[in-house]
């Protein structure tokens, strides 16, 4: 019975069936599988990409981050900078109106010698000009007299009947004498007169240097309270700006440790990636392997099938009834 060619014939027309059924599987698998492995790379592609724009955005993150703190450590540095120099200010300028102060005091004390010195100059000028009005007075009235005294002389001489003129030469010789007496008086009283004028106007010229003196301290004192209080509100602003910047550096240091944290996240992800994407590279090329593994297996079942056709053909011969 085994070697009925009818049932032989059915055999091999079952076997090649089944092998018919097998290639088509096979190639429903490999489409499958070719499919998922295409899914497989773009994903993995995909999510590549994902993660390159992700670490060069954070990458981005981190470099304005850097940017801001450098930022602000200047700008620590600066109000650090103001500050001290705001308080060498207020110290320079509280030693300046300190000296400016013993200084004011200095030349208060000139301008009061100074008055006294004018005060006491104009009383000698009006004791000089009222001693050079009766000296010329006295001049005046002494030239009179002596001219007087002449006259009379003059007289006595040209008058014949008179003897002597002893009496008229002595008038005459004290009227002279009383005139020169006045013109010295008069010509001291000048020289006092100038003398006074002088030293009026070199105590009147220390008074104006003095108050000028004064009027000069008092404008480098009002500039030591203006550098004083510029200095100050200089200070509170810089106090106010660190402060600022303290709650800002608060807020960079968490921004830091979630930098920290996202630097963590983001190499696990890229190595996560890398892995995924090395997966996927293993798995092509286990997909490759399969392939050919599957189209050879392919060319063997069609090989296998082409030959049962033909021994199927052969026992189709031998089934043929003869017509003995």
């Amino acid at each position: 019975m085994a070697n009925d060619p009818r049932i032989l014939l059915q055999i091999i027309d079952d076997l090649s069936f089944d092998l018919g059924d097998w290639s088509r599987t096979a190639n429903e698998i490999c489409s499958t599988a070719n499919f998922l492995q295409i899914q497989t790379m773009e994903n993995a592609s995909s999510t590549m990409r994902d993660a390159r724009r992700y670490s060069s955005e954070f990458k981005d993150m981190i470099h304005q981050l850097e940017i801001a703190e450098n930022s602000f450590k200047t700008l620590r540095r600066k109000c650090d900078d103001i500050c001290k120099n705001a308080n060498d200010v207020l110290n320079e300028s509280d030693i300046w109106r300190e000296k400016v102060g013993t200084t004011t005091s200095i030349w208060q004390g000139k301008l009061q010698s100074a008055e006294d010195w004018l005060n006491r100059a104009t009383a000698r000028l009006e004791r000089a000009v009222d001693w050079l009005t009766r000296a010329i007075y006295e001049f005046e009235s002494a030239h009179d007299k002596y001219e007087e005294a002449n006259r009379r002389l003059r007289s006595c001489y040209n008058d014949r009947e008179r003897k002597t003129c002893a009496s008229e030469e002595r008038s005459a010789l004290v009227a002279r004498q009383h005139l020169e007496e006045a013109r010295e008086n008069t010509e001291k009283a000048q020289k006092e007169v100038e003398d006074a004028t002088e030293e009026k106007d070199q105590a009147s010229q220390k008074v104006t240097a003095c108050q000028n003196a004064l009027s000069i301290l008092a404008e480098a004192d009002e500039i030591a309270i203006t550098a004083q209080t510029i200095a100050t509100s200089a200070v509170q602003e810089a106090m106010k700006a660190l402060d600022i910047i303290q709650k800002i550096s608060k807020i960079l240091e968490t921004a830091q440790k979630a930098r920290n944290e996202a630097d963590k996240e983001c190499d696990a992800m890229e190595v996560s990636v890398m892995n995924g994407q090395s997966c996927a590279e293993e798995a092509a090329n286990f997909y490759n392997l399969a392939e050919d593994i599957s189209d050879q297996a392919q060319h063997i079942v069609h090989a296998a099938i082409q030959e049962m056709e033909n021994r199927m053909d052969l026992l189709r011969e031998l089934n043929r009834p003869t017509l003995e």
